[in-house]
């Protein structure tokens, strides 16, 4: 499964279900919540490598639900390997989330 339990609860916890674990605009160098919407180029990776991996799920099965021929079929699969390789460090999974300082 490419979106498990733990990572469920705790994007869930970031957007949608607030709870005492989950700090809300909090990529900044000091790990602190804001309440009012600033770019933090954290939380810009951690969105772009969370939604890289459904993507390269889907792209990788979903491919084989398509009437393609079988070349754009492993190219697919070949782009989502890529993608999915290219997955970085900064996730919802990681404790204590050591990208605050990322210069």
């Amino acid at each position: 499964m490419p979106i498990d339990e733990d990572r469920y609860a705790k994007l869930s916890g970031y957007s949608i279900h607030a709870n005492t674990d989950s700090i809300p605009q909090g990529h900044n160098a000091h790990g602190q919540g804001i309440t009012i919407p600033v770019f933090q180029e954290a939380g810009f990776l951690m969105a772009l490598n969370e939604i890289a991996l459904p993507i390269g799920f889907i792209l990788n099965f979903g491919i084989e639900l398509v009437d393609e021929d079988a070349e754009i079929r492993k190219s697919s699969r070949d782009v989502a390997d890529v993608l999915l390789n290219q997955v970085g460090g900064v996730v919802v999974t990681v404790q204590g989330r050591p990208w605050y300082k990322l210069s």
